[in-house]
């Protein structure tokens, strides 16, 4: 917190206070006289590093490259008691010919760490060393230097950052989830590792004058800690179990961090859990004529009537122009959940499953090694793979080993597809019923040029009547237990009608989507890890106004960023063909001409196990041949019909009508 005397606390609460900013650099000072407005402010978060700024608007340039201080006061008793906000970089200095004034955009020394990250330093190395030699690196005194804080004496075993293409500040960034910090330069220019420091200051309504209050829900307690790398299915968590059972589960998960990728990252989650363990606030958003005095990581309360919401300052923007305006909000973290049962409490195993990714040397290998010395390793790199299997007995050590280059490579994917695990996924096949498909309800599967423009199967399922008010539709689809798996779709639903696809993981419902609301070809996607043999795929409707398109299971969980009809590509199931006049499964062939968008056809030829048809738009057989020969409606010869030197002449050939296996009667 900036220290002010009582008395500035009143007077900024006062009405009629007199307001006034310096703006100093070199020898001259710029005040009321001088400046527009001036607004220092900073967006920041837990385990972050911060760059403060400040917008200067002033009748006169401050010259790029300029180092500003800033100040800003009230009148208290017989004289301005100013609050130091620190030193500033001028950036960028803008003229603004409307007014005839020059707009200054100035950082604080945070700047500096806006390069690519080069350091010298021998490792292994501390964290306290580590982080001094970058200060060093870029012309900054480490504040905290000297001074025991989470992990300060943790080495870092080698150089993880050098040549992946980082900056200083994403340095910076992963510094400050190491040791559960926030990295900021204080009012000092110095770089300073910043950790919530309560107060005991209490902001009631005589700062806040219910000018846009807002007090959202708690965050927190924090109770679970995870470090987690190779796409997040990598992971170690430390949790704390009795604030799980009375609060729920609130977890802060450090994903792929440079420094938590080697095998000694359980060294660094036992002092971030101490730090973080019961971190909790609550999310506010509030609008004052000026506090002023809270910093950075400063906690503090917010009171509203008989109510008091502790919480912490992490973003804020004061604007003092003829008078001061200041915003005070903290955000809700995102939240994450992470499948404990795959994450253990370190990874020293008796048999360690690993992935770990180089950014240095551009490659990702993946080990799975037991207490015997066994190894399974596969090592990828752009120029190919490597894969090694060591078996130790007692006299011997067994390799083999397989490599892979880009010079044996004959065969190159152009586009991105996937082997779906959902048997007639749209219906195009009227549904194959058994002991992997139910249908509830009456549905049916549909093309138009808009299904066509939207979708990649050029097909839409929709449920055209309800069985009991509802219509649903249910695959079993055999599973590997601890395997990850998508699922996507797209679908419309109308408004009032609830829609929904679920998917049951041995017992526990997976929601992929559920709304009531309106949607048109709505994109979702979803992953996870299969728990049992199997699991069950529901998609269920209370209306006849929903339908779906490209639906999908695969193994291997999808990057939720790249789902879009031009770069997923829908495939049926193994054994299924579909186009727009030619469908093959397991059942068949089917070679039909469409008539409109509901599917119906005026011919259809059908080839299965038990012959071939061709049958009308009513499914009337008009021909059709099979072991006991051949049966049909109409038969056309031009000249004769025999065998060898049997021949009946055509013109005293008859056909006598049937009605044998559904033909037509001519």
């Amino acid at each position: 917190m900036k220290t002010v005397s009582s008395g500035f606390k009143t007077a900024i609460k006062t009405n009629g206070r007199q307001i006034n900013a310096l703006v100093i650099y070199g020898t001259t000072t710029l005040d009321s006289d001088n400046l527009i407005s001036v607004n220092p402010s900073f967006n920041g978060s837990a385990l972050k590093s911060v760059m403060k700024s400040v917008i200067v608007e002033a009748d006169q340039e401050i010259p790029v490259g300029s180092e500003i201080n800033v100040k800003c006061g009230v009148y208290v008793t017989n004289a301005y008691e100013y609050i130091d906000y620190g030193y500033y970089n001028v950036y960028k200095a803008e003229y603004n010919a409307d007014n005839l004034s020059w707009t200054m955009t100035c950082y604080d020394k945070m700047i500096k760490s806006m390069v690519y990250f080069s350091t010298d330093v021998t490792f292994p190395v501390t964290v306290t060393n580590y982080i001094d030699a970058i200060c060093t690196s870029l012309g900054l005194t480490f504040a905290n230097f000297g001074y025991p804080f989470p992990n300060y004496d943790t080495e870092i075993p080698e150089d993880v950052h050098t040549g992946i293409n980082y900056t200083f500040r994403d340095v910076l960034d992963e510094i400050a989830e190491i040791t559960a910090s926030t990295v900021c330069i204080n009012n000092n220019g110095e770089l300073e590792l910043r950790y919530i420091t309560e107060t005991e200051e209490t902001i009631d309504e005589t700062w806040l004058k219910s000018i846009n209050v807002t007090i959202k829900e708690k965050y927190g307690k924090v109770n679970s800690i995870v470090f987690s790398r190779s796409a997040e299915s990598d992971n170690i968590s430390l949790r704390n179990e009795d604030s799980i059972a009375t609060d729920g589960l609130c977890e802060i998960k450090i994903v792929d961090n440079q420094i938590l990728n080697g095998e000694d990252r359980d060294n660094f989650i036992t002092d971030v859990y101490n730090q973080l363990n019961g971190f909790e606030y609550y999310i506010y958003d509030v609008d004052s004529a000026g506090i002023m005095f809270l910093e950075l990581c400063d906690g503090f309360s917010i009171s509203i009537g008989e109510n008091t919401y502790p919480t912490i300052m992490l973003n804020d923007s004061v604007v003092v122009t003829q008078g001061m305006t200041e915003n005070l909000y903290v955000e809700m973290p995102d939240e994450t959940e992470t499948e404990y049962q795959y994450a253990t409490e370190t990874d020293k195993k008796l048999k360690k499953a690993m992935l770990i990714v180089d950014k240095q040397l551009g490659e990702i290998t993946s080990t799975v090694e037991d207490n015997s010395g066994n190894i399974t390793e596969l090592q990828q790199t752009v120029n190919g793979f490597s894969t090694t299997v060591e078996q130790v007995t007692t006299n011997t050590t067994n390799i083999s080993t397989l490599i892979q280059t880009v010079n044996d490579v004959t065969t190159a994917f152009l586009q991105k597809g996937y082997s779906n695990l959902v048997i007639d996924s749209v219906l195009i096949f009227g549904g194959v019923e058994g002991n992997n498909f139910a249908e509830t309800g009456t549905w049916g599967s549909y093309q138009n040029s808009d299904i066509s423009n939207n979708t990649v199967s050029n097909y839409l399922a929709k449920c055209t009547a309800l069985d009991t008010g509802v219509g649903r539709l249910e695959w079993t689809i055999r599973t590997i237990p601890g395997t990850a798996y998508s699922v996507t779709t797209k679908y419309n639903n109308t408004s009032g009608e609830e829609s929904s696809l679920k998917i049951n993981n041995n017992g526990v419902i997976i929601t992929l989507f559920s709304t009531t609301e309106d949607k048109v070809y709505e994109e979702e996607s979803i992953g996870f890890v299969a728990t049992g043999s199997y699991v069950i795929v529901t998609v269920e409707t209370d209306g006849t106004n929903f339908s779906y398109s490209d639906l999908m299971m695969n193994y291997g969980v999808l990057d939720l960023d790249d789902l879009t009809p031009n770069s997923l590509v829908w495939q049926p199931a193994i054994g299924e063909v579909a186009g727009t006049n030619i469908r093959m499964s397991y059942d068949g062939i089917e070679i039909f001409m469409l008539k409109d968008e509901t599917g119906t056809y005026t011919l259809k030829h059908v080839m299965d196990a038990s012959g071939s048809r061709v049958v009308d738009g009513s499914d009337n057989i008009i021909t059709k041949f099979d072991v006991d020969g051949m049966v049909t409606s109409k038969l056309s010869v031009q000249n004769a019909l025999g065998t060898g030197s049997s021949q009946i002449d055509v013109g005293n050939f008859t056909i006598l009508a049937v009605d044998d296996e559904n033909c037509i009667e001519y």
